[in-house]
């Protein structure tokens, strides 16, 4: 098994556990920090939001009016993220199995990309995290 498929099996099996970590931040309001730097993206725009996982940045986005395209090479993440976005009325997002290193879109396709994994390193952290 080479090195993307033991990626793509770790994240299968973490897919449960890391949606109840997320479902945790959005009961905590911890969404609406996150939101105040997507809402520089203009309404519309067709954003991508590489390694989704289990959908936290693509119901944000899409609950901004934006198009997203949700990608994720993990099958069981893409599942989550497929549920939470139609629990939540979010029909339109278009999801997608893909390797992050090697993208199925042409140059130039999406006007903002948006990776979770990453996410988070360039955005500050919300005031309250790390407060008990």
């Amino acid at each position: 098994m080479n090195n993307l498929e033991k990626i793509r099996e770790y994240w299968n099996t973490r897919s449960e556990g890391y949606r109840q970590q997320v479902e945790k931040e959005r009961e905590e309001h911890k969404d609406e920090f996150y939101k105040e730097y997507f809402r520089q993206i203009p309404e519309g725009s067709k954003v991508l939001d590489i390694g989704c996982g289990p959908g936290f940045f693509s119901l944000l986005l899409a609950s901004l009016g934006l198009k997203v395209t949700a990608a994720d090479y993990s099958e069981g993440m893409l599942e989550k993220a497929k549920d939470l976005l139609n629990r939540n009325g979010y029909h339109n997002v278009e999801f997608c199995r893909a390797d992050a290193q090697h993208l199925p879109f042409a140059d130039a396709s999406f006007g903002a990309p948006s990776m979770a994994r990453f996410c988070r390193v360039q955005i500050p952290n919300s005031p309250d995290e790390g407060k008990s």
